[in-house]
Order: structure tokens, then C-alpha cells, then sequence
């Protein structure tokens, strides 16, 4: 929100907590600038609701209170306008409903939406007086900051697209003047509670928010999105939202619909043969491909290709060869085949009427043809039935011809019967008549014992023989039998056998073999010999030749010799790898390492001396860095570098028209003065540098507008008024020369208005340049050709050296008078303390509608361990108004944290504490990231990033990428870009130290 300041003198009034509380508050000041005027107090309204807790939605009105009784209305009565304590009865002059008004002392009791609270009215003794509870009602507002004073603590509510206005609360049952309603609503903070609203839906500006022209953030939506916008309040009310309306986004380089991103998602033309750009403000750029393959988004094509811009292909051929399906091809899903019921033929002459059903031929009624007769095949042909004679089985009524079959379509006896009865003992016939016929005989027979011999028939059963059968297979591991089924039968055992082998002791039969079993001891104990068992004689032994063991652990390669171990010619080594160590072997336990005291190297170059103690290396002394130079400061010491130079000696007297100078036969620092560093002088004065009291103004003794030419004037027309036909300077002609600085502001943010108020004194910026949020905005005093002179500011300096110049753009521009330029004047990115250091921000002049003029890119900050700024200077060349990228994360000179990227004109720099696009407040980078060293300074205003273990990128109209750390790749920030849009262009790349400037020269 943006106010201007007016003289309206209040007294400071202190709200402590109400008579009835017996508890102390925080007082409260009570000059807090007022801001909604809601008209003179109302009659009493009797409340019709009161509840414990607020409603959703209440009309309960709390009374006003009337003009004291006796008391004529306009002469400081309590509800009186007044500007100061001085207009009121009472003395006491305080807020109500966003107006000043005449309060009244109290002891104990005040009208209703009043309470009676302690007030300092600056005499000696704390007096009591009724304070409004509905200081700041309705009065237009951004934050609850604008609706708070001290420990008063009111929301901003939120009333939709018309703005946003203070509220009173009315929880616990409060009440609320009339004209209001108690509603749950929101705050811009997101919180809910219960609220006085406008019951009109918004507020009328009053008296005082017309004199401070105060304002509220609206809003304008429709399909497209939603834009911001301010009312403010005038005389004839509150402003129209100055929103942009919404609008679908197009490619024109502009946020249409206002979500913060420029034309995106607008050149798709949905033909995939062609490639789509959105080109900024040339538009959409279509470029036609040529034989790629592609989609037409039809299942009915095959094989398309991009021809002449166009996606071409075959058409697909749908036949399925069935009759009972109609073929058709669907773009979506391709060939489609749906069933029909059309006549058909299922190539069947004996059925009639086929007909489709289900995308099959489904066959009609069938002809009947049969002669009755077995031996003939029934069927209907083309000439009708037909009966051919086949080979089937049959019965021709003979039992004994068993195998009948058809032969000439009739059924003829054949084979021979089978009159087998199953038993050896009968002789089986068959008898035309009456079939098979079985008589009993005395032939050899087996009466199915397996284990007698000779059986014969009898009385037609077999009859079992006298002899036995004999089973031995001379097997000791198998005990024999003999089955009546199965006949000899012989069954393993586990007895007691020799296997005829003098090496296994314990030989038993398994599975009807003599196994061998168990091992014969044959170890004689001595490694030098090989052992073995011989299955004719047992155990044997004979000398090898192996490597064993002599019992000494610092021998090696010990061998066999003659059935002995001989000690081996090699020894143990036993180097640990430790200087600190004498490395000896012991014949029972190995390699002993025993501490010394000798020389060692502890690997910190900042020591000297190192010696062994306890087996490690011990510090020496440190090692003296200072090489008796004053200027190039104090030396130290890092303990992978070795000695550093130091920073240079501090060279800021606090005269600003000076410049420093290291005299080293003296070890001090010499200041010389500098006219040329003082600010322009007023009409009919001079300025000069003096070393300790800075710029000196002199009054001449000609003096220009006294209406006489005198001295070197060119003209004198009697007034100091530049824009007519003599300048303040007695010059013919409008001469205007003014410099910008950066009002003494440092770090991420910008000057305030105090800041440049007292920065150009003398000058023609003085009183006349505004600033908001660090911008300042200055008015060309006449039409003519200007010079713009932008420079961008320097980034940060540490243990590793300066960082990069900021770049200098000059360009000529047409300006009519009364031309509004906005100008931020980059700052010099801070000092990171030994190791982090931020970049420098860019300078940018501006129209109001925020079309770039001249933008000058800051300088990159050098990267932890880095031997070179690489790209850190600022530089002169147009960018392409984004921020930078960001860099690999370095993890090395003890820190880690890879630095943050510069902003640009349009958009932020990445990653996450980088700095800030112009569009977006132009702030330097202020973040951290994981590992970041301790003391990082902050990227300068003008979107510098700030540093991590990679340097930060400069801010400018393309913001520097962001720097990785140490031996990692680009470990310095680069330096921001520039744009120039003036005629007769010119630039240098990294050429200002310090903080950025804007030059601008009246040609």
C-alpha cells in the first residue's frame, strides 16, 4: 500500500486494558494514522440478539453516543470533529470509525462501543478517558497492519473484488455500530472470525482516508483469471479498480490472464506436422515438417507421413471375407464388422433356408432319407437320397460266427466262435444250434502255486504236482524262499561280510551287496608326509614336498624336506604406512609397531615443526603469515593454502568526496579530496571537497535570479525556475545533469524515501524524486534528447579476492516533460565474512508501465577457493530478460552450498535465495541453503544472488547464473546482461566498483 504523509498533528494516546480489567496491557500509541471516516454518530438502536458467541451473521448495532447534554454541537463536544486535542472541551482528541473525534474524561462507565481506558495526555498524571472499541472501521487497508496501532490489533478484511477494509471485532457477543452486520469472515491473512462489516458490502472513503488519498487492493476476474489492481480514495469516492481486465492468454510477450506466466500453451495449431514457438511479440512461428512420420488421429489411415505440412496416409481395406458381417472402418477404433441376417449358404444341399445370425451362417432344415437297412449309409445328395452300402458290424443270427459284417449293403457271418471258457481242464466246441458246449480232460495244467512242479487235470480242476521248486542263489546277503505267486524269493539282510578290501574294517551287507564300511586311521601326524591306505595291505606313508608351518610367524615360504619342515628363505613385511611408527616382527606374535619421535608433516600448512608423539604426528608451531605489508592487509593462514593475503585496510573516512590511497612507507591510508564527487550545487552557489568536513557549499557573489546578468551568466530572468528560458544556473536553455545513487541503502533492499531525502541536497532531485520500495521515481523537468548513464554495482568481496565490476550501458532517449521515470540503482552485493560473498545488483531506468529504458548488469560474486572471476564482470550485452540458472552444488574448502542466480527483468533467479526479477521488487537474494557457510552476505538490491560455496550470479536484464564451489566447474557467479533502448548505444563490460549509478543529461 502506498500513502503519502500529511501534517495532521495528533496527540499520542496510550490504550491500556479497560477500567474494569484489573491487568496492565502494552499501551498503545494513539496517533496511528487514520484511515475510514464513517460520519457523525447515530441515534440509539436497542439490541435485539445478543448471544455468548458470535453468529455467522448478526444484526445486533451497538448505540452511538450523543452530543453532551448542554453542549452546543461544532465547539468540541464529545463526537465533534477535531484535528488535535486543542479543538475539544475534553482536551482529548482520539480515532473513531477511521475519523478524529472529541472523547470525553471517564471514572468508570462510557456509551456503548466505548470503554474507559488510561490515556497519557502528556501532563504528569495518567488521566482516564472513553476510547473508541471501532478505531480504524472500514477504513481501506492491505495487512492487519494498517488497521492496528500498538497493542490495538484489528484484521484487514477481505470483501471480494471491491477491496479489502478494516474490521472491529465482535466475538464473544460484541455488537457493532449501525449500518453494520457481525459476520464470520476472512482476513487477507486467511484467518476467520467474527467481524463488523459494511452491510452495504463496502466503504465509503471519509474525511480523513480523501486527505491521505488511502487505498485498497481490488481485483477484476471472469473465465480467464484474475487480475490486481488499487482504489484509492479521492473526493468523489473511492477509484475505480485499475485492474487489468483478464483475457485468454495470447503469443504477444504479455501476461493476458495475469497467473504470472507469459503466453503459455498458445501456438499449439493441433497439426502434428509442424513445429510451434510463440516468438514474444512476432507471434506464433509455424514450421512445416517434411517425410516424419505422424498421426492423423484416424484408425482408418496407415503409414502417415508429414507431406507439404500435412499428415498423410493410406486408407485402410476392411474385408473380412464373411458374408454375415457388414464392413465398415471407424475412425476411432479402426475396421469395425457388424453382424447382419442376410441369407446365406453353409455349402449343405440337404438343408434349406440358411440364414445369418451373430456374423455366422446358421444352416436351415435338413431332409430326412432312411431305408431301414444296417448295412446301407443314408444321406441326402444333389439328386436326392442316397444309399451306399458300407462295413459295419452286424447280426446275421448265427451264435457261433461272432465277427459279422456288411458286405454288398448285406450283413454276412464271418471268424470263428470263441467258446473259451477260461478253464485248461475242458475242451470247449460250438454247436450251430445251441452254441459252445465245454467237456473236462486230464492235460498237464498250472494250478497257480509257483512252487510245486508237474501239476495235471482232474475231475476239470488242475491238481497241484508232487515235486518242489529249488531257490538258492548263493548270495550271504539275501535270505531265499519261495512265493506261491511269485516263486523264488530272495530277500536282502544287513549281516556281518568281507569285501575283500584291508580298508574298511566294518564291511555289512546292504541291499544284497557286502559294503564296505568305516575308514582305516591312517594320519601319522607329520604334515611333510602323505598318508594312505593300499586295499591288499592297509596303511601307507611317503615324504612330500608341501609348504607348512616352522612354528615362526616372520618366516615365509616354509617347505617340506625328507619328511621334516625346513624354514623358508622370505620374511614378514611390516610397514604399517605410519612415519610415526618403527615397524618390527616378533617370531611368536608378528609385526609390533613401536611409536617414535621422529620428523613428521601433519598435513596443515599452517604449522611447522611437526613431530611424532604416541605414534601420531603432533602439531608444531604455527607458521608466521605477515609479511610486513601494510596495504595489502593482514595475512592469514589456511590450512590447505597455506598464507593468504589479507583484506585491504579499511579506506572509508565517512567523507564521501574523497579518494583513498595506501602510502606504504607510512603504513596509513591517504585521503584526497575530489571536487568532482560533490553534488551539484544550488543556483548561485559552488562546491568543493574538504578532507574532513566533505563538500563545502559557497555562496557566490553573482548571483543568478536577481534579475540581472552579471559575471559569466548567459541570462538572468529574475526566478530559479528551470524549465523557462534560463536555467537556475544562468545557463540559456533547460540544462539538466542529475545523478542517482543509492541514497546510502545497503544489502537486499532498497532506500526509503528518509534515505533519499537527504541524499541530494543542493541538486535537482532534491524534493522531487519519490521512492517506493527502494524505486525511485523522478518527473523530466522539459522535453528534449537525455543521456542515460546506467552503471551496475560490484559484487562482494572475501579471503579470495574481489568480486566482479558492474557494467556501464549509455543510450540517447526522446522524453517528453513530465515523462515518469522509475530508476533502481543496484547496490554492491555484501561481504561473506572469509568464505560467502553475495553478487552485486543491476541498475534499471524504467517507464511507469514498466517498458525498460537502459539496464545496466551487476557484477558475479567469485566462488570459495576460486582462482579467477572467469565471467564475473557485469556485462554490456543485451540478455534475455529471465533470471539465471543455477550451478553443480561444490562441497569442498569446508563449506558447501552452490550460490544462488541472479534476477532478471521478467522472471527470479533459481535456485531457492536467488535474486529478484525487476517486475517482482528487483530484492537481492537472501536465502540458504544445506552446508552454507556461517555469514553469508545478502545479493544487492537490483536481483543480486547471494553467495554460497559457488559465488552468487549478478542481477541485471538477464540475471548471471549461479556459481558451483571449489575445484567444481564455474565456481564463480557470472555477471548479470544489460539492455540498452536508447539511439547511439554504447557499453564496456565490468568497469564500476562500488555501488551502481544512473547518470541522466539533458543534451
Amino acid at each position: 500500500m502506498y500513502r503519502t504523509s500529511r501534517g495532521i498533528t495528533v496527540i499520542l494516546l496510550f490504550l491500556w486494558a479497560a477500567c474494569t480489567s484489573g491487568s496492565d496491557v502494552e499501551p498503545v500509541p494513539g496517533d496511528a494514522e487514520p484511515q475510514v471516516d464513517l460520519g457523525t454518530p447515530t441515534d440509539l438502536i436497542v439490541d435485539q440478539a445478543s448471544t455468548d458467541t458470535a453468529p455467522e451473521t448478526s444484526t445486533e448495532i451497538v448505540e452511538e453516543p450523543d452530543v453532551d447534554p448542554g453542549c452546543d454541537p461544532g465547539t468540541g463536544c464529545f463526537g465533534d470533529p477535531c484535528e488535535s486535542n486543542a479543538d475539544c472541551i475534553s482536551g482529548i482528541c482520539l480515532m473513531h470509525e477511521g475519523d478524529l473525534i472529541c472523547s470525553k474524561p471517564c471514572i468508570e462507565d462510557c456509551p456503548q462501543g466505548w470503554s474507559c481506558q488510561p490515556v497519557d495526555t502528556g501532563g504528569t498524571d495518567l488521566s482516564f478517558a472513553c476510547v473508541s472499541d471501532f478505531s480504524h472501521l472500514c477504513q481501506p487497508c492491505m495487512s492487519k497492519e494498517d488497521c492496528s496501532a500498538g497493542s490495538v490489533q484489528n484484521v484487514c478484511v477481505d470483501y471480494g473484488e471491491v477491496g479489502k477494509f478494516c474490521g472491529a471485532s465482535c466475538s464473544d457477543g460484541g455488537l457493532c455500530p449501525e449500518g453494520y452486520l457481525c459476520e464470520e469472515i476472512a482476513s487477507v491473512s486467511g484467518g476467520v472470525s467474527a467481524q463488523c462489516v459494511n452491510a452495504d458490502g463496502i466503504c465509503e472513503c471519509g474525511e480523513t482516508a480523501i486527505n491521505l488519498a488511502l487505498s485498497t487492493e481490488c481485483s477484476l476476474s471472469n473465465d480467464a483469471g484474475t487480475c490486481l489492481g488499487i482504489r484509492t480514495c479521492t473526493t468523489d469516492g473511492l477509484t475505480d479498480c485499475d485492474a487489468a481486465e483478464p483475457a485468454l492468454e495470447i503469443c504477444n510477450a504479455i501476461d493476458d490472464n495475469c497467473d504470472g506466466s507469459i503466453d503459455e500453451s498458445t501456438c499449439d495449431d493441433a497439426n502434428p506436422c509442424t513445429t510451434d514457438v510463440c516468438a514474444g511479440e512476432e507471434g506464433c512461428q509455424y514450421t512445416v515438417l517434411i517425410d516424419i512420420p505422424c498421426d492423423d488421429g484416424t484408425a482408418c489411415t496407415i503409414g502417415e507421413t508429414c507431406t507439404d505440412g500435412v499428415c498423410v496416409g493410406e486408407d485402410v481395406f476392411c474385408d473380412d471375407g464373411n458374408p454375415c458381417t457388414d464392413d465398415s472402418c471407424d475412425p476411432a477404433v479402426g475396421c469395425v464388422y457388424t453382424p447382419n441376417s442376410l441369407d446365406c449358404d453353409d455349402y449343405n444341399d440337404c438343408t434349406l433356408g440358411d440364414v445369418c445370425s451373430d456374423g455366422e451362417c446358421v444352416s436351415g432344415l435338413e431332409i430326412a432319407c432312411d431305408d431301414g437297412n444296417p448295412c446301407t449309409d443314408d444321406s441326402c445328395t444333389d439328386t436326392g437320397c442316397s444309399f451306399s452300402a458300407n462295413t459295419e458290424d452286424c447280426d446275421d443270427g448265427n451264435p457261433c460266427t461272432p465277427l459279422d459284417v456288411c458286405y454288398s449293403g448285406v450283413c454276412q457271418g464271418l471268424g470263428i466262435p470263441n467258446c473259451d471258457d477260461g478253464n485248461d481242464c475242458t475242451t470247449d466246441v460250438c454247436d450251430a444250434g445251441s452254441g459252445c458246449i465245454s467237456t473236462n480232460n486230464n492235460l498237464p495244467c498250472t494250478d497257480g502255486n509257483i512252487c510245486t512242479l508237474n501239476d495235471a487235470c482232474g475231475e476239470g480242476a488242475c491238481q497241484p504236482g508232487e515235486s518242489s521248486l529249488l531257490c538258492d542263489d548263493g548270495n550271504p546277503c539275501t535270505d531265499d524262499s519261495c512265493h506261491p505267486l511269485t516263486g523264488c524269493v530272495f530277500t536282502q539282510n544287513t549281516a556281518p561280510c568281507d569285501d575283500g578290501n584291508a580298508c574298511t574294517p566294518d564291511d555289512v551287507c546292504s541291499v544284497g551287496v557286502c559294503q564296505g564300511s568305516g575308514i582305516l586311521g591312517c594320519d601319522d601326524g607329520n604334515p611333510c608326509t602323505d598318508n594312505a591306505c593300499d586295499p591288499a595291505t592297509g596303511c601307507t606313508s611317503s615324504n612330500n614336498f608341501l609348504l607348512c608351518e616352522d612354528g615362526n610367524v616372520c618366516t615365509i615360504g616354509d617347505l617340506c624336506l625328507d619328511g621334516l619342515c625346513v624354514s623358508g628363505t622370505g620374511s614378514m613385511s611390516c610397514n604399517d604406512g605410519n612415519p610415526c611408527t618403527d615397524d618390527v616382527c616378533d617370531p611368536i606374535e608378528g609385526c609390533v609397531y613401536l611409536p617414535n619421535t621422529a620428523s613428521c608433516d601433519d598435513g596443515d600448512l599452517c604449522t611447522e615443526g611437526d613431530v611424532c608423539s604416541e605414534g601420531i604426528c603432533t602439531s608444531g608451531t604455527e607458521v608466521d603469515c605477515d609479511d610486513g605489508v601494510f596495504c595489502n592487509g593482514i595475512e592469514t593462514c589456511h590450512v590447505l593454502l597455506g598464507c593468504q593475503d589479507g583484506p585491504d585496510p579499511e579506506a572509508d573516512d565517512g567523507v564521501d568526496c574523497t579518494d583513498p590511497s595506501c602510502d606504504e612507507e607510512n603504513d596509513v591510508i591517504v585521503h584526497t579530496a575530489d571536487d568532482s564527487k560533490c553534488p551539484a550545487p544550488a543556483a548561485c552557489e559552488t562546491a568543493a571537497c574538504d578532507v574532513e568536513a566533505g563538500c563545502v557549499v559557497t555562496t557566490l557573489s553573482d548571483c543568478c535570479g536577481n534579475g540581472i546578468t552579471e559575471g559569466t551568466e548567459e541570462c538572468d530572468d529574475g526566478n530559479a525556475i528551470d524549465t523557462d528560458e534560463c536555467s537556475n544556473s544562468c545557463i540559456s536553455g533547460a540544462l539538466v545533469d542529475v545523478l542517482f545513487t543509492h541514497c546510502g541503502a545497503t544489502g537486499a533492499y532498497g532506500p526509503t524515501q528518509a534515505n533519499c531525502d537527504g541524499a541530494y541536497p543542493g541538486t535537482l532531485l532534491h524534493g522531487n524524486v519519490t521512492v517506493s520500495d527502494g524505486i525511485q521515481s523522478w518527473n523530466t523537468p522539459v522535453s528534449g534528447t537525455y543521456r542515460i548513464t546506467a552503471r551496475g554495482a560490484e559484487g562482494g568481496q572475501h579471503n579470495y579476492g574481489d568480486g566482479g565490476l558492474g557494467a556501464e550501458v549509455i543510450g540517447d532517449f526522446v522524453l517528453a516533460a513530465g515523462t515518469t521515470l522509475k530508476v533502481l540503482v543496484g547496490q554492491r552485493g555484501q561481504d561473506g565474512g572469509a568464505y560467502d560473498n553475495s553478487a552485486g545488483g543491476g541498475s534499471f531506468v524504467v517507464l511507469v508501465d514498466n517498458t525498460p529504458l537502459i539496464v545496466a548488469g551487476g557484477g558475479g560474486a567469485r566462488g570459495n577457493c576460486c582462482s579467477s572471476l572467469e565471467d564475473g564482470h557485469g556485462r554490456a550485452a543485451t540478455g534475455s530478460g529471465n533470471g539465471g540458472g543455477g550451478n553443480n552444488d561444490g562441497n569442498w574448502c569446508g563449506c558447501g552450498g552452490s550460490g544462488s542466480a541472479g534476477g532478471g527483468f521478467h522472471t527470479d533467479g533459481g535456485p531457492n535465495g536467488s535474486g529478484k526479477a525487476f517486475i517482482f521488487g528487483g530484492a537481492g537474494g537472501t536465502g540458504t541453503r544445506p552446508g552454507q557457510c556461517v555469514g553469508v552476505g545478502a545479493g544487492g538490491f537490483g536481483g543480486g544472488g547471494n553467495g554460497g560455496n559457488g559465488g552468487g550470479g549478478g542481477g541485471g536484464y538477464q540475471g548471471g547464473d549461479a556459481g558451483g564451489g571449489g575445484e567444481y566447474g564455474d565456481c564463480s557467479g557470472d555477471g548479470g546482461y544489460s539492455y540498452n533502448g536508447g539511439t547511439s548505444p554504447t557499453g564496456s563490460d565490468g568497469v564500476n566498483a562500488g555501488h551502481g549509478t544512473v547518470r541522466v543529461q539533458r543534451l
